[in-house]
C-alpha cells in the first residue's frame, strides 16, 4: 500500500521547493565550540544533545530528508552511537563521526558493513546503525534520504534538543492528517515550517501507558492524491480505512483462506460441548504457535499455512489463525486493530495506518463478548494482555466497522500471609503464604519463566531482599493459567529486628515494606496510568517470645485518595503472645487525572510511613 502511494506521488506536476536556507549541511560546519563541549549548561544531567534534527520534504520529487547531529557528554550518552532505526526499503542512509584530536577535528564515515536492516513488513525495515570510533566528547551525524512523508516527527527526545526543525513543501497534489502531541510550545509554527528551540528531554513518569501519547511531536498520515485527474482516498477517515484493511491482500485477504486449520476445528467441535470449552480449546491450540516478538498488523509475505506448520508467526499471523479456527466452529468473530499501549492511542479523528501495530480478535456468542490475544504466553483466554488495554480498537467488519473499549477483563490481586515466630534470641522464621490472581498471576508466571530454575529464581529472590533466607518453597499452578498462582516459603529474616536493651523494635512488614514513593515530582502534566485495578490483602501473625510482652502498636488507620481512588486500611490486633497485622491496599481505578496526582502521591507518602511504623516490645 505504502509503495503505491510513493509511485503515484513520483508523478507530482513540480512545484516551488522551500527556499530558505536549511540549518545545517550534512558532513560541514562543524562548530569546534560543539566538539570542546563538555557539559550541556541548560541541563547539566544531559549524557547527550541534539545539536540539531532538521527534516525536509521536498514537493518537487516528495522526497524526505532528514540529518540528525548529536553530541556524546556522558559514558551513558554513547549508546546514541548504536540506534535502530524504523525506515522503508527505499530510505538511504549515511554518516560521519567526528573527534577533536590534538586540536583538530577528524572525521570518519559510518562503513555500509555497520548499517544492518531487518525486514519487518512490506517496506518497513528496522535500520540498525553502529558509529564509527565513537567516545565521550564526539559528534555523530546521520543523513537519511526516502522517498514520501514519515510517519511522525519528534521534536523532543530523552535528551535534550537544541534545535529541531521540520519543513514540508505545499503541494496542491497531496492531502495529510497533521496531528499535534505534547506539553511544550514551538518557537516557530507557519503552514509549512515548525522550529523549536532548546527543547527540554522528555523525562519519563511512572504508570504511564506510553511517552509516545506525551513527548512532543507530530504524526502524519495520507488522506489522499489528486494527479491529473487521477484521485485515491487513503485513510480519510476510519470507515475508509477499515474498507481498505478489508480489502488489503496482507489483512483481510489473508484471512479469508482457512482451509489449512478446517481439521483443528473440526477435532474440537467433537471434543467438546460448551463454548466455553470449545473457546479455550481454540485458544491453546493457536498458542502453541510461539509468537517471533513482532507486534504486527498484517500477515507476512508467506500464507498464513506455513506460519501454522512451521509453528512461528508476528502477532497479527497469530491472532489471525486464531480467528479462522473459531470461524470455522461457526463463531461470530471479527479483527480488532489497534496500537498497543507503547506504541500510542488512536486518534477518533485522525485515522492512521502508522498507528495501527497490532491484531486481537473479538468473538460475541450469546450470552458474552470476548476479546482474544493468544500472543501472550503465560495469559489465559479470559484475560486480555496488558500491552492490549490502550483506551479502544477498530472492529473491522465485512459489513461495518466500529469502536470497540480495551478494559481489563481482571484485576491485580494478591493475598498474602506472613506466619513469623521471634525466638528467645530475636530471630524471625515463618512462612510466606501468597495467592496470585488475574494480572498479577500473569506478571508472576512471565517473571518466573526468566528463570533457568526454581533454584536460579530463589536466588534471584535472596539476592533482591537482603537479610532473606529461603529453606523451602512450593509454587502450584504455574501452568494452569485459568487458576490463581500459589506460593509458599520457609523463611528465616535478619535485620528488621532491633534489640535496645529494654525494648525491642519490630518492623512488622518485613520485606513487604514499600521503601519508595514511585511518584516523585512535585506536579505532573499527563494521567497516571496504571492499566488496571489492584486489590492486595496482607496478613501478618507474629509469635512474641516468653519474657516479652507487645508495649506499644501504630493507631489503626483507614484512608483514602478523593473519590476513593485508592483506599488502605491497616488494623492490629494484640493478642497474649501475638501481634496480628491486617492490611489491605487498593488501587480502585486504572487511571488518574493530572488534577487528582497531588492527592495520589501524598497518598503513597502516607503508605510508606503507615508501613514504616515499628512495633515495640518490652522485656518483662
Amino acid at each position: 500500500m505504502v509503495k503505491r502511494i510513493v509511485l503515484l506521488l513520483l508523478f507530482f506536476v513540480p512545484v516551488t521547493s522551500f527556499s530558505q536556507k536549511p540549518p545545517i549541511k550534512f558532513g560541514k560546519k562543524i562548530a569546534i565550540e560543539d566538539l570542546k563541549m563538555t557539559v550541556y549548561d541548560k541541563d547539566t544531567t544531559a549524557e547527550a544533545l541534539i545539536l540539531c534534527d532538521y527534516g525536509h520534504l521536498n514537493g518537487n520529487n516528495f522526497s524526505f530528508t532528514r540529518i540528525l547531529r548529536v553530541k556524546i557528554l556522558k559514558k551513558e550518552g554513547m549508546s546514541w552511537g548504536n540506534q535502530v532505526f524504523g525506515t522503508g526499503d527505499r530510505t538511504s542512509i549515511s554518516g560521519y563521526t567526528y573527534n577533536l584530536v590534538n586540536g583538530k577535528i577528524e572525521k570518519e564515515k559510518l562503513s555500509r558493513k555497520n548499517i544492518i536492516r531487518v525486514h519487518v513488513h512490506d517496506d518497513d525495515y528496522d535500520t540498525r546503525i553502529a558509529m564509527p570510533n565513537v567516545k565521550v566528547g564526539s559528534i555523530i551525524e546521520i543523513k537519511f534520504f526516502h522517498p514520501g512523508l514519515p510517519s511522525e516527527w519528534k521534536f523532543q527526545h530523552l535528551i535534550p534538543v537544541r534545535h529541531s526543525e521540520l519543513r514540508i513543501d505545499k503541494n496542491p497534489n497531496i492531502t495529510y492528517s497533521k496531528n499535534w502531541f505534547g506539553f511544550i510550545s514551538l518557537d516557530i509554527s507557519e503552514y509549512d515550517r515548525w522550529v523549536g528551540y532548546d527543547i527540554p528531554a522528555f523525562i519519563p513518569e511512572p504508570y504511564t501507558n506510553s511517552s509516545e501519547n506525551y513527548i512532543a511531536k507530530f504524526e502524519f498520515d495520507i488522506q489522499s492524491i489528486f494527479i491529473n485527474g487521477y484521485h485515491e482516498s487513503f485513510s480519510t477517515d476510519w470507515n475508509t480505512l477499515s474498507n481498505k484493511l478489508i480489502d488489503a491482500p496482507s489483512f483481510g485477504g489473508a484471512m479469508r483462506k482457512g482451509f489449512y486449520i478446517r481439521k483443528v476445528a473440526e477435532d474440537i467441535e467433537a471434543a467438546y460441548s460448551t463454548d466455553e470449552e470449545k473457546i479455550k480449546a481454540a485458544f491453546d491450540s493457536i498458542k502453541q504457535i510461539k509468537w517471533n516478538g513482532y507486534h504486527s498488523l498484517w500477515a507476512g509475505e508467506s500464507e498464513l499455512r506455513f506460519c501454522y506448520r512451521d509453528k512461528l508467526g508476528n502477532s497479527a499471523e497469530i491472532n489471525m489463525m486464531l480467528l479462522q479456527v473459531l470461524r470455522d466452529m461457526g463463531y461470530n468473530v471479527k479483527p480488532v486493530a489497534l496500537s498497543t499501549r507503547q506504541h500510542g492511542l488512536l486518534s477518533p479523528i485522525m485515522p492512521s495506518y502508522g498507528k495501527l501495530n497490532h491484531m486481537i480478535v473479538f468473538l460475541k456468542t450469546a450470552d458474552r463478548e470476548y476479546l482474544l490475544d493468544a500472543t501472550e504466553e503465560y495469559a489465559p483466554y479470559t484475560l486480555l494482555p496488558f500491552k492490549d488495554l490502550n483506551w479502544r480498537g477498530r472492529i473491522i467488519g465485512w459489513d461495518n466497522s466500529e469502536w470497540i473499549d480495551l478494559q481489563p477483563t481482571d484485576i491485580f490481586s494478591t493475598r498474602k500471609l506472613l506466619q513469623f515466630t521471634l525466638d528467645e534470641n530475636l530471630n524471625v522464621e515463618g512462612k510466606v503464604n501468597s495467592m496470585r490472581e488475574g494480572y498479577a498471576a500473569c506478571n508472576f508466571r512471565k517473571d518466573y519463566h526468566t528463570y533457568n530454575s526454581q533454584e536460579e529464581y530463589l536466588n534471584n529472590m535472596v539476592e533482591s531482599y537482603p537479610g532473606l533466607e529461603v529453606t523451602s518453597c512450593k509454587i502450584e499452578n504455574l501452568d494452569i493459567l485459568e487458576e490463581p498462582v500459589k506460593d509458599s516459603y520457609d523463611v528465616k529474616i535478619n535485620g528488621f529486628v532491633q534489640d535496645l536493651g529494654d525494648e525491642v523494635i519490630v518492623q512488622p512488614f518485613f520485606h513487604e515494606q514499600m521503601k519508595e514513593n514511585p511518584f516523585k515530582t512535585t506536579e505532573r502534566m499527563y494521567p497516571v496510568n496504571f492499566g488496571y485495578e489492584q486489590k492486595q490483602n496482607l496478613v501478618v501473625q507474629i509469635i512474641i517470645p516468653d519474657g516479652y510482652s507487645i508495649a506499644e502498636v501504630p493507631e489503626p488507620v483507614k484512608l483514602s485518595t478523593r473519590n476513593n481512588g485508592c483506599e488502605l486500611t491497616c488494623l492490629y490486633s494484640v493478642q497474649p503472645n501475638m501481634l496480628i497485622i491486617s492490611y489491605s491496599f487498593a488501587v480502585n481505578k486504572d487511571m488518574f487525572l493530572p488534577e487528582e496526582y497531588e492527592s495520589l502521591r501524598e497518598f503513597y507518602n502516607q503508605v510508606i510511613k503507615i508501613q514504616s511504623q515499628p512495633v515495640i516490645l518490652k522485656k518483662i
